[in-house]
């Protein structure tokens, strides 16, 4: 049997291998950080769905601007509103700040992990998940613009957004489960080699939220509308007993002769 000074060697060398096993889970799952984006290597059993479909090719030989291919062709739909135009998931000046960090991640992830990034742009946190089969690239996004996605087929939390195919090369991803398959939403699947895209930086401005994200540009008046709000407003006071009617057509006269 075993002594005390026995059983106190077997334990220490029981947490020193603890210990050990820690360091080294640690220094797999490393992470970086760049003003503005946190990137880290995860383990792939850790993104909690079913990779027996796939054939993992890390690292990833890819180009800058391939990368930048990637990140411009990546298009979503608000589905809170009935508004259905696709909007970039980054803009152009996203991009240029995306480009560097995800090549570099790409070509460094190793062969049992996936890529985890999160980036801090001016609309908000966008937060995403990218891993390589052989000849593609799978996004997966968990939040877009501090919006998490939602789309529940059970209706049991509300809507927020979805992926959308914008070109060839380009596939929304389908989860199989038993015969049926399951598109995820928020998960899109696109070749390596993508054609080269370019998006015009006149309308970025404008198309890079969905309208209820944006603020709203006003313009001013025209004489018509200004005319109607005063004859409204006229109306309104002598409705409201606020002046006679003897009042009211001179002042309505007045209105109108000053403008035609």
């Amino acid at each position: 049997m075993l002594n005390f000074k026995q059983h106190f060697r077997v334990a220490c060398l029981l947490m020193l291998c603890l210990l050990l096993g820690a360091c080294q889970s640690l220094e797999k799952d490393r992470t970086y950080n760049k003003p503005g984006l946190t990137v880290s290597f995860l383990r792939l059993y850790e993104l909690s769905e079913d990779l027996e479909d796939f054939q993992i090719d890390h690292p990833v030989t890819i180009s800058t601007d391939q990368v930048q291919n990637h990140l411009l062709s990546l298009y979503y739909q608000d589905i809170s509103v009935l508004d259905q135009k696709a909007y970039p998931v980054f803009t152009n000046e996203d991009v240029k700040k995306l480009t560097a960090g995800l090549k570099a991640a790409l070509g460094k992830v190793e062969d049992g992990n996936y890529i985890y990034f999160g980036f801090q742009a001016k609309r908000g946190v966008t937060e995403g998940e990218v891993f390589s089969s052989v000849g593609k690239i799978h996004w997966r996004f968990l939040r877009i613009n501090d919006v998490d996605y939602s789309n529940h087929f059970l209706g049991t939390t509300a809507p927020t957004w979805r992926l959308v195919r914008r070109m060839v090369g380009q596939e929304i991803y389908k989860e199989k489960t038993g015969l049926v398959k399951v598109t995820k939403e928020n998960w899109i699947v696109v070749d390596l080699n993508l054609s080269k895209l370019k998006r015009r930086s006149a309308t970025r401005s404008l198309k890079s939220a969905p309208p209820s994200k944006r603020q709203k540009q006003s313009t001013p008046p025209s004489d018509q509308q200004r005319i109607r709000k005063k004859l409204k407003n006229l109306k309104d006071l002598y409705e409201n007993g606020l002046i006679d009617e003897q009042d009211y057509q001179r002042k309505k006269n007045e209105i109108l002769n000053q403008n035609f």
